[in-house]
């Protein structure tokens, strides 16, 4: 889900609706990229390249097959829209409290490990999420987009339980 869109329809409901809470969870920046192209994207190994590449960018650091410091790049180049999305969220939202943080972190060349291996025992880059809290004020500079609703035909409720939330 690309980032304008969850800025967009978090922005619509938090307008229309009267919720004590909501969660705003941005994909970004796991994968794909945002962006277009950028390392994360390049998975296809050319012919004339010797070592094959595997779908996960953070393998193939871990075996020698991409450069550390070009992955970790293009990690920070997948963050930044979302960066910029939460500033547009924060200027068109009115709440006195707002926590920023992630599901989890990601290894970066810590003990030598890239990504986030649950496996591996939790480093605190992976576990110790850092988080942010501030306050909103709906300063109305953004006209969010309209998105495809879906299925006129089931409530909200419904939805919700066939995602196994009722």
């Amino acid at each position: 889900v690309p980032p304008r869109a969850v800025t967009d329809r978090s922005i619509k409901i938090i307008r229309d609706d009267n919720y004590d809470r909501y969660i705003i969870h941005y994909i970004q920046p796991h994968l794909p990229p945002v962006n277009g192209p950028n390392e994360f994207s390049n998975f296809i190994t050319p012919p004339n390249e010797e070592k094959k590449r595997s779908a996960n960018p953070w393998e193939d650091v871990e075996n020698g097959i991409r450069d550390g410091d070009t992955v970790t790049r293009a990690y920070k180049q997948n963050l930044l829209p979302v960066i910029e999305e939460v500033d547009l969220l924060l200027e068109n939202i009115e709440t006195e409290t707002v926590v920023i943080t992630a599901d989890h972190g990601n290894y970066l060349g810590e003990r030598g490990r890239w990504g986030h291996h649950y496996f591996y025992g939790m480093h605190p880059a992976v576990r110790a999420v850092p988080y942010w809290r501030t306050t909103a004020i709906d300063e109305q500079t953004h006209k969010p987009a309209k998105y495809d609703q879906g299925s006129e035909n089931s409530t909200r409720l419904e939805r919700l339980k066939a995602l196994g939330y009722r």
